[in-house]
């Protein structure tokens, strides 16, 4: 289950409200250990464009092998539906599993293409997630799929395993639908995985990091700005002065301009931290750049 050790856990539910709070009686659960997965060790450069057999890899409940994936030039592709959807009475989720992998002293890169097409593109419905674990230990989570339109082949960023220099692993694809609501969609295929010590290209990357609130850029109300999203994955954060009852008008013009980009925008609170309104594409999938409209609840830098 998840991430969990082998062993019985007890857990409650806590529901508060205006008036107080009550408990539930506590429940417990039980997590068998099962014996460690088997398999010969790969080392890199490593690359599978699963075209052939499993080849070492492992899929549990709805992950399969499968011919003719949807746009894609290739054949085969690894999928995670019952051949239509994931709409099913027994799995709510299921993992895919590499071959262990031998990461050098000096680290490496992992890169892959996928196709989501799910209930939706936000981070709080369908759950497509990335693990790694050393062999023969519990997996970690270190990335999340978000914000995809669907219908396309995306190339993932160039994820680090620098965490994991010297030691043997594998990847694991976990993909949860979280309840039994909108499941009838194609679902998540993962196509052509890479593991090798090649790092992202970063000659078009700004020289001075803007990724966080705290290196925002300043932008002045009516301005505008030009950058590059380099490398992938890249985000840039600028700030402006926004006074209460100010209607703010925000816009990507990437795809416009020519450019390939499938933007996203989001708009945080004076705090820092809490994002008052986020958007993807104008047209979902059709006109990727990203526009926002929201009234300031109050002033500050936003």
């Amino acid at each position: 289950m998840g991430n969990l050790a082998g062993g019985t856990y007890t857990w409650t539910v806590t529901a508060r409200n205006s008036l107080g709070s009550a408990t539930s009686a506590p429940a417990t659960f039980t997590i068998t250990p099962v014996a460690p997965l088997s398999g010969t060790l790969r080392t890199l450069p490593y690359s599978d464009n699963m075209e052939g057999t499993a080849d070492g890899w492992i899929g549990a409940a709805l992950w399969k092998l499968a011919s003719a994936p949807v746009g894609t030039l290739e054949n085969k592709a690894w999928v995670f539906n019952d051949t239509t959807d994931y709409e099913d009475s027994k799995y709510v989720g299921g993992v895919l599993i590499s071959p262990p992998l031998a990461i050098p002293a000096g680290g490496a890169w992992l890169r892959f293409t996928y196709l989501n097409e799910t209930e939706g593109s936000g981070p709080y419905w369908d759950q497509p997630r990335l693990h790694v674990a050393e062999e023969g230990g519990l997996f970690t989570h270190i990335y999340h799929l978000t914000d995809d339109a669907p219908g396309d082949w995306k190339k993932s960023p160039a994820i680090s395993l620098a965490a994991y220099a010297g030691k043997n692993i594998r990847i694991r694809f976990y993909f949860h639908v979280i309840d039994r609501f909108d499941n009838l969609h194609p679902g998540w295929r993962v196509d052509d995985v890479s593991v090798n010590t090649t790092p992202p290209d970063l000659t078009c990357a700004e020289s001075v990091s803007d990724n966080n609130t705290t290196s925002a850029v300043p932008l002045a109300v009516g301005g505008s700005a030009e950058a590059a999203i380099c490398p992938a994955g890249d985000m840039d954060v600028y700030t402006f002065m926004g006074e209460a009852g100010q209607q703010m008008w925000i816009e990507t013009t990437a795809q416009r301009d020519g450019s390939s980009l499938d933007s996203y925008l989001y708009l945080i609170d004076p705090d820092g931290r809490s994002v008052l309104a986020e958007v993807d594409d104008i047209q979902l999938g059709i006109q990727r750049d990203s526009q926002l409209s929201y009234t300031l609840r109050r002033s500050g830098n936003y």
